[in-house]
């Protein structure tokens, strides 16, 4: 028997495209007028909404800020959906449609939590900040009692002598300069994990150069000849750089493009917090300035995007972190990366030649 209905082809079976389908057959009299066929390549779902792998096995995800609040269609299919299921005797299973998503305000999918809310987690990293400024602060008081190196209790400035271009902080402001340095380089980190390999590439550069001056500030005769504080026992730290150059080295083995694993929050926020810990021990805090120079732009073109588009309505760069907004320029995701190691590179140079350019 020939078929008479209008035929009606989708190309793409991303979300978009299954919506079509789903009310273009949504009752008899629309089945009886109409053959839908839905067409995707492969396993890959093309179109808004949909996740797949592109060009050399790059994980891809397309469009999934559908779910944000739009596509009234798309929520009024999902809702069908769920009560096809309740018919089914299916609900203890899959639970109804106003426990599929949570409020914008917690955007998610499912019943439970994803991961810690952005204030949660900066109390975390304010409370880990001052209990370390503490520990730093009361270890080196109890050198300057025993060993006499007042080191602890002074702002070291690049280019001076040591002691004589250092600034005297009561335990007050060592305490809010640790904090700082500590939170802010650990989520700065964190912005800078956007792109394959980036973080990872920077981290490594960072840490060799706090390898060197941790184990120069520990070692008394360097630490003379270069003039710079000798704190007893920080070269001990540069056992724990050496160990985040492997680990960094390691993982940027299968890290970079096209990546097959990711840092995410819990390496790139502990690496982060490692680096700044190190910049207060060795009271290298203004040099990390220097050092992590990709890492202070990365977290200051978020904080200035944030600020100037609440102040005033609008966006400095095309996008926050910047790495995204030379994406955006037309930089492919690989010259992004390599021209942002360099300039990490530069950065670790010109900070290790201020350890003699004084």
């Amino acid at each position: 028997m020939t078929d008479t209905r209008e035929h009606i082809v989708i190309l793409g079976g991303g979300v978009a495209g299954c919506v079509a389908a789903y009310w273009l057959s949504a009752t008899e009299e629309l089945r009886r007028k109409y053959r839908v066929t839905l067409y995707q390549t492969g396993w890959r779902l093309g179109g808004k909404g949909a996740s797949g792998r592109g060009p050399a096995g790059r994980v891809e995800e397309h469009g999934l800020h559908i779910w944000l609040g739009f596509y009234d269609n798309a929520f009024r299919m999902m809702r069908d959906c769920y009560g096809a299921l309740a018919d089914l005797g299916e609900r203890d299973r899959w639970g109804d449609w106003h426990e599929a998503f949570l409020p914008e305000s917690e955007i998610g999918c499912g019943g439970t939590r994803d991961g810690l809310k952005m204030w949660e987690k900066l109390i975390f990293q304010l409370g880990l900040g001052v209990v370390l400024a503490y520990f730093i602060y009361m270890h080196g008081l109890h050198n300057a009692e025993t060993l006499g190196t007042p080191s602890f209790e002074k702002l070291y400035i690049p280019f001076y002598k040591g002691i004589e271009g250092a600034m005297s902080i009561p335990l007050g402001m060592f305490m809010v300069v640790a904090v700082l340095v500590i939170a802010g380089t650990s989520n700065a980190v964190n912005f800078t994990d956007g792109l394959d390999g980036l973080a990872g590439g920077c981290t490594a550069m960072v840490s060799f150069a706090f390898m060197l001056v941790a184990y120069a500030v520990g070692t008394q005769a360097l630490a003379s000849h270069l003039l710079l504080p000798h704190v007893p026992n920080t070269e001990e730290l540069a056992i724990v750089c050496g160990s985040m150059i492997g680990a960094c080295l390691g993982f940027l083995w299968y890290n970079c493009y096209p990546a097959r694993i990711f840092m995410g929050d819990i390496g790139s926020v502990t690496l982060g917090g490692l680096i700044g810990y190190v910049a207060v021990v060795t009271r290298q805090e203004i040099m990390l300035i220097l050092v992590g120079g990709i890492f202070v732009i990365e977290g200051m073109s978020v904080v200035l995007q944030v600020a100037s588009f609440k102040l005033t309505g609008k966006r400095i760069f095309r996008c926050a972190p910047i790495h995204h907004h030379f994406q955006m320029a037309g930089w492919k995701e690989t010259q992004v990366v390599i021209r942002f190691w360099l300039a990490s590179a530069i950065c670790c140079a010109a900070a290790l030649a201020t350890l003699k350019l004084r």
